[in-house]
Formats: C-alpha cells, structure tokens, sequence
C-alpha cells in the first residue's frame, strides 16, 4: 500500500500520519497504521475503540517466576454482522526479567451492561520470549459517554 505524503510519527506501536493532499492543503484526518489493519477516524476523532489493562498470568518457576503488565487501546470497531462487532489490539507488555512480550488478537464480540455500556472480553498468549509465553485473560474499558 502506498502511504500518502504526511508527518509520521509512533505512538503506542503504531505508526499514526496525517494525510496531506496532492494540493498541499491538510484535509482528511488522521490515519493509524497497526500491524493487522488501517484504522481511520474521521477528523481526528476515533469514532469507536476500547482501552484495555491488566497483567498477564505467571510463566516460568522458581526465581524466574515472573508475570507482566499491559495497557493499550483498541483499534476501530469491526462489523462481523447482526449488529455486533469486534476490534483488534497490539501492545507491548512491560520490560521485566530483561525481555518483553508482545500481546495482539482480536476479542470477542460486544458484552452488553445493564447501563446500555458494553465491553469486550479477551482470552490470549502472549508472543514466545526468553522461552516462554504468558497466557492473559482480560476484559476491555467501557467507553466514556461523551
């Protein structure tokens, strides 16, 4: 995919740019580019995404029992039918023990609650490093009302 002409800079493990059109004016919005899709909002303003925390099961034995921490934002909401939806993450844990793990998937669909919020719920690994892989259970933040 070619990426238009723009500023580029990182911010959570993705790459986020503004687009800037042939005609030299800056229109549009800002673009997020993961690993896995390109989430686009609309003027600067994510319509639709999740943070997530939380800290990963304990791996390993003896001294080298450790687990790890996480936070992150979920990407855009992806249609999957019938009205529901899901969204794709990718954060790095913590550093601890000299390594890190990298932590991406998909959740699963919407959890509705009585209060008319919803949240998605998270059952995954981690990437395998150092000769481990950690297994994280989470659920995702509800979205503020705006």
């Amino acid at each position: 995919m070619n990426k238009p002409a723009g500023a580029y800079f990182f911010m959570n493990n993705c790459q986020m740019d503004y687009i800037i059109y042939s005609d030299g004016n800056k229109k549009g919005g800002w673009y997020m580019y993961t690993t896995m899709n390109i989430i686009s909002a609309s003027k600067g303003k994510q319509v639709h995404n999740h943070e997530f925390l939380g800290s990963t099961q304990f791996a390993e034995k003896g001294k080298e029992r450790h687990n790890h921490r996480f936070a992150g934002v979920t990407g855009e909401a992806i249609p999957i039918g019938k009205g529901n939806h899901i969204h794709e993450f990718r954060t790095n844990t913590d550093f601890t023990g000299n390594h890190y793990h990298v932590l991406k998937g998909k959740t699963g669909p919407e959890i509705e609650l009585p209060d008319g919020h919803h949240i998605h719920y998270v059952d995954t690994v981690t990437s395998f490093d150092d000769g481990h892989k950690h297994k994280a259970e989470f659920a995702t933040l509800t979205v503020p009302r705006g």
